[in-house]
């Protein structure tokens, strides 16, 4: 650059009125920005897909107890980019999945997870990937939450309904019931949908009178459908609309096929799993609900164990809906 080119460029800016100096300088200014910016993107690294397969190896407790060194098997990156930021919820904190390859699929369910912390700990430390239901009232749900969906499991909110027999049993607080006015129920389903974050969908706490409600079961289905999320059916009546609802509402939706521990002897327990397999051999796949009670949790730990030897895959909840989902769209 010469010297009288700069000599050339003072001039002329000494000479311009004192109107034109500041609006020169903050073009420049807005220029400069706006550069600096572009700049520093491309500068930036891309961001690094998920490796292949990866592994949960943290040892810290985020509510007490060690983390599973838990592998997720599922081919990650195709996790990543099926369940971006712009995806349903149900999607996008769906707990990584095994590779089917075929074989019939079995999701369990853990219900009542929270109040219980010594029991939840104990079913977050399972090396496979279950369903956990946290019931909304429960404490410390944030850390609990991190823990299990970092262990590798799947997250459900189960959600307190009006039972048939209310005065004997007891949902909950802020638990949703057929009578309430609409501003109750909307404010009830609120909070207790504000609760935490990170799950993928909700299953019913009780709930044999709510669920059979068609106008109370379209209002929690709408909300669902605003949020992305799913519905399981507990299936604690054989009048419940769920699934005609959640179908009418475009929700997600899948149903319980087992109860793992209306006897909570270990041996019976057993036999409800040995039941969810003949189902899942039948059907392709399966939905067992169980409890964090100690003899439920000592036959999941044996069953778990045998389980890929007899030719079947654990998996999340939200994988065998989705399964199930795509085979009745296909069929319509």
């Amino acid at each position: 650059m010469s010297r009288s080119w700069v000599t050339n460029v003072k001039s002329k800016w000494e000479h311009l009125s004192v109107g034109r100096k500041i609006f020169l300088a903050a073009y420049g200014l807005v220029v400069g920005w706006a550069a600096l910016i572009v700049w520093a993107q491309m500068l930036e690294p891309a961001e690094q897909a998920p490796s292949r397969s990866r592994a949960i190896v943290g040892d810290k407790s985020l509510a007490g107890g060690p983390i599973n060194h838990f592998i997720r098997y599922r081919n990650s990156y195709d996790s990543f980019r099926k369940s971006g930021p712009n995806a349903p919820a149900w999607q996008r904190y769906a707990a990584a999945a095994p590779a089917v390859l075929g074989r019939p699929m079995v999701a369990i369910v853990i219900d009542d997870m929270g109040p219980d912390q010594k029991n939840a700990r104990r079913a977050m430390n399972m090396q496979a990937p279950l369903t956990l239901a946290f019931l909304p009232y429960a404490n410390e749900l944030t850390p609990m939450i991190a823990r299990a969906r970092a262990s590798g499991h799947e997250v459900l909110l189960h959600l307190p309904m009006e039972p048939e027999n209310g005065d004997v049993h007891f949902p909950g607080p802020n638990s949703l019931k057929t009578d309430l006015p609409s501003g109750e129920l909307s404010r009830r389903l609120k909070w207790n949908l504000d609760r935490f974050k990170g799950y993928v969908g909700i299953n019913n706490h009780m709930g044999s009178l709510f669920t059979a409600d068609q106008m109370a079961m379209a209002r929690v289905m709408d909300e669902l459908r605003v949020r992305g999320l799913l519905f399981l059916d507990s299936r604690t009546t054989t009048t419940s609309v769920g699934r005609r609802v959640a179908m009418q509402s475009n929700v997600p939706f899948g149903r319980r096929d087992v109860f793992l521990d209306n006897d909570r002897g270990a041996t019976q327990v057993l036999d409800r799993l040995h039941e969810v397999e003949a189902i899942a051999r039948k059907s392709g796949s399966a939905i067992a609900i169980g409890h964090p009670h100690d003899q439920t949790l000592d036959a999941l730990e044996r069953w778990i164990g045998d389980l890929e030897g007899k030719g079947f895959v654990l998996a999340p909840v939200s994988a065998v809906i989705a399964k199930n989902n795509r085979t009745t769209s296909s069929k319509n």
